[in-house]
């Protein structure tokens, strides 16, 4: 909506009427109005649901909500980078890195193989 404005005002300040920007076709301005619409999400793959399923065994929901997106003190996993999980995750099992709260992070990762932590990491990257 804010495009559409933005483009309607830049003609009027023209003077000449026109809208450039192929927003009276699509709405949005040409460089929107040309990308391809979002694809619908696919199903998740075998690593993915290897980490969904370790985050139900773990109860990864129970701090960081069931949508993964936070809960006061607890970070949002949801949509992060899966490399920063990774290594959250594997400097909370070394201790390198400590939780605030009632939950231990150490705790909660020190039954974690690598592939757990891979497949976790891959799940919460991919899960919006």
């Amino acid at each position: 909506m804010a495009a559409r404005l933005f483009s309607l005002r830049c003609a009027q300040e023209r003077g000449d009427g026109t809208d450039r920007g192929g927003a009276e076709q699509s709405g949005y301005p040409q460089p929107y109005a040309s990308l391809p619409p979002p694809q619908p999400p696919t199903a998740p793959d075998a690593l993915a649901q290897t980490g969904e399923r370790i985050a139900l065994q773990h109860r990864c929901a129970s701090c960081h909500a069931d949508d993964y997106d936070g809960f006061r003190a607890a970070a949002r996993l949801s949509g992060q980078r899966e490399d920063v999980l990774a290594k959250a995750l594997h400097d909370f099992k070394s201790g390198k890195r400590v939780g605030s709260g009632v939950a231990s992070m150490a705790e909660v990762t020190y039954e974690l193989s690598e592939a757990d932590m891979e497949a976790l990491s891959h799940y919460m990257a991919t899960h919006r």
